[in-house]
């Protein structure tokens, strides 16, 4: 008797979350900076050293082993490159583990202070009185007396 496709699929899906909650136990998990404009990447591991720590800890036979249970893990959604650019890779480009990720952080000003909705409308261009309604155009007078017209006479056949 074989197993059924839903309990095989959940069993695997079982077998990668362990596996999972172990590498992210391993892996060097830490803010990491990169590029010219020395941006910060919290919480993430970088992908060669994850590599090497799969094989090292015997997770993985060898680099292409560890490559595909790296894709694996983000196929699941269990990993992701931290801007969603890349599949898992040998290289140094930042990964992070799903419960990682940022997920409703309060966002904070360039000094550190915590930024609120009136903050971010105060930014806004004409913001003298800050309001989330959205500005609608003036209409075209001649336009909008032919559209006027126009309705009323639709409105009067319809009823007529």
């Amino acid at each position: 008797m074989s197993a059924h496709p839903e309990s095989v699929a959940e069993s695997e899906s079982a077998v990668l979350e362990d596996i999972a909650r172990e590498l992210r136990n391993q892996f060097s998990i830490e803010d990491r900076t990169h590029g010219l404009s020395r941006t910060t990447y919290a919480r993430c591991f970088v992908g060669s050293e994850a590599v090497a720590a799969m094989v090292a800890e015997g997770h993985a036979k060898d680099v292409e082993a560890a490559l595909a249970l790296g894709n694996l893990l983000v196929d699941a959604g269990h990993v992701r490159h931290v801007l969603g650019e890349h599949g898992f890779k040998n290289e140094y480009l930042f990964y992070r583990f799903v419960e990682d990720e940022d997920h409703g952080a309060v966002p904070r000003g360039p000094d550190g202070e915590r930024l609120s909705w009136g903050d971010l409308l105060s930014t806004m261009p004409g913001a003298d009185q800050p309001s989330l309604q959205p500005k609608l155009p003036e209409l075209d007078p001649d336009l909008g007396q032919d559209w006027r017209a126009s309705v009323g006479r639709t409105q009067r056949r319809a009823t007529g």
